[in-house]
């Protein structure tokens, strides 16, 4: 963090901000878990009333670092031309199109903007469910989602003459699979989503043909835009990266984005 070389309007400015602005509203839902949490937009709603009262007012800088990381550095300014600039926060990505490379950056701009202005406690409630960490608890969703359920095992199950049940739970690790392979979905997206949705990174850990008709079910009762979107939540809030990072060069930038296969 750095500051102007005077601090004496913007320091007062600044605690008087903290005392008067109210939490974001939650007015996001996490359709996922059926949870709401405050969004980009409520945190700037949140912000908007306590600036103007206080003669403050931010500026955003979006940065790359040398991992190729998007991070999103907040200036807070005052009125008298002093200002406070926060290290940038840093989210790892390797969004592959334009979309991805938005949902990254909403995200960044909204981690960032908590985090300077002292929200961070009032906007994690989204970050905390897509990893897991619901109020029963780090892994709980999981492991509740591994529980057997009833007249699963059948669905899967080809003829009993057939198959043993080792070749049972091949046939279902090679139905998810495909399922995926349909909707597009990457094997790093797919990994992705059962680790944080199921409590496992690989479908060949798993031999248990009750789980993986649940793992069968989420993939096919979700369209191909909401796994990705998911894929991508669950990579992006598992940050977030120490700001000591020092940004690359614009030409780097470009060149990262081209290796990426995204338009500048």
């Amino acid at each position: 963090m750095k500051f102007s070389a005077d601090t004496k309007n913007i320091f007062p400015a600044m605690a008087t901000f903290q005392s008067i602005v109210e939490a974001p509203k939650k007015t996001a839902e996490n359709p996922y878990f059926k949870k709401k949490y405050a969004d980009l937009q409520n945190v700037i709603d949140a912000i908007q009333p306590a600036i103007r009262e206080t003669n403050l007012f931010y500026l955003t800088e979006v940065v790359y670092n040398d991992k190729g990381h998007i991070g999103v550095s907040i200036r807070i300014c005052h009125e008298s031309g002093e200002w406070i600039l926060c290290d940038p926060i840093f989210m790892p990505s390797e969004a592959k199109n334009p979309q991805e490379v938005g949902i990254v950056r909403t995200y960044a701009i909204r981690y960032a903007l908590a985090t300077a202005f002292g929200l961070a406690g009032d906007v994690d409630d989204d970050a905390n469910s897509v990893s897991g960490k619901t109020k029963e608890g780090k892994g709980q969703q999981s492991q509740k989602r591994n529980q057997p359920s009833n007249n699963h095992q059948q669905k899967l199950q080809p003829p009993k003459k057939q198959a043993d049940d080792v070749d049972r739970a091949k046939t279902g690790r090679t139905m998810i699979g495909t399922e995926a392979t349909n909707k597009k979905i990457s094997k790093e997206e797919r990994q992705t989503i059962t680790k944080a949705e199921f409590g496992f990174e690989s479908l060949t850990e798993v031999s248990d043909l009750n789980v993986l008709h649940d793992v069968l079910k989420f993939f096919r009762e979700h369209s191909a835009e909401d796994l990705k979107e998911l894929a991508m939540a669950h990579k992006v809030s598992q940050v977030v990266e120490t700001p000591n990072d020092k940004p690359i060069t614009d030409k780097e930038v470009d060149e990262f984005l081209k290796q990426k296969g995204v338009s500048a």
